[in-house]
């Protein structure tokens, strides 16, 4: 589930909203958080860029349930149609640590 609020008053250039959330993933093995910061171009017409930064994490719900780090990242896209009805093509980039990963690698220079 989750709950965003505008922040800026309609009739501004851009539109700048926050966005939490949160549920439960993977048949109740792990609890889902989430939190977005996005900004918008005003709309109005059939096409509106937009951004933002998000991030989110899992926490085990159990003894043996994976452990995984929070992921953290940015997006932008379009979001083409009108206010009722419309679709949003995205593409982000997002920092995951690995779940499963089981060494750790490092270099030192001599």
């Amino acid at each position: 589930m989750t709950y965003k609020n505008r922040l800026t008053a309609d009739a501004g250039p851009v539109a700048v909203a926050v966005s939490g959330g949160g549920g439960v993933l993977n048949a109740g093995g792990h609890a889902y958080g989430e939190a977005t910061v996005l900004v918008s171009g005003r709309g109005g017409g059939l096409i509106a860029p937009y951004g933002g930064l998000r991030g989110f994490a899992t926490v085990p719900l159990g003894p043996d349930a994976a452990r995984d780090g929070p992921t953290v990242g940015g997006f932008g896209g379009l979001r083409v149609g009108t206010a009722r009805a419309g679709v949003s093509a995205e593409v982000g980039v997002f920092r995951d640590p690995s779940a499963s990963a089981t060494a750790t690698w490092s270099w030192s220079p001599r």
